[in-house]
């Protein structure tokens, strides 16, 4: 068996470089433009296999709400939700089965980030917030992130 996924994205990688996801507008174009959301559809991938880019920024009148986490006299309580969002359609074929059925996978990839309104949250602490998400599926040094993911992916959650 030769199984290849294909994900229509026009994404690339390359080693621990992030390459983005949207290149303007060669690959995507903005589909919706409402306040605080933007969709960018990728025109150059297969009618059966659509991906998608969605961002959006929300107001939230008070972040601390059910955090858990006192506030003091004066505090801003509000904040921001911050919506990333991937659709695509991954395709599986089989080139060495002529009798194989290719078929599609819908794959869906969301980051949510909720943030106080505070002036000593910067755009490097967010980052880093990221990055500490990311490395939380590699539990030990010398393990990459498809080693975690693998590990999530057979249902195993403690390390």
């Amino acid at each position: 068996m030769a199984i290849t996924v294909t994900t229509g994205s026009a994404q690339t990688t390359s080693g621990p470089t992030r390459v983005p996801y949207v290149t303007l507008p060669a690959d995507y174009v903005l589909s919706k433009d409402t306040a605080g959301e933007a969709l960018y559809t990728n025109i150059g991938a297969p009618v059966t296999q659509p991906n998608s880019l969605r961002l959006a920024v929300s107001n939230i009148a008070d972040v601390y709400t059910k955090a858990g986490v006192p506030t003091i006299a004066g505090q801003r309580t509000s904040g921001k939700q911050i919506l990333v969002q991937i659709n695509e359609v991954w395709k599986v074929t089989d080139a060495a089965v002529a009798t194989f059925v290719p078929y599609y996978l819908p794959i869906q990839a969301h980051m949510v980030l909720r943030l106080p309104d505070d002036d000593q949250i910067t755009s490097s602490l967010v980052a880093t917030l990221i990055q500490r998400l990311e490395g939380a599926l590699q539990h030990a040094a010398g393990t990459t992130l498809a080693d975690g993911v693998n590990t999530a992916l057979h249902g195993i959650v403690r390390f």
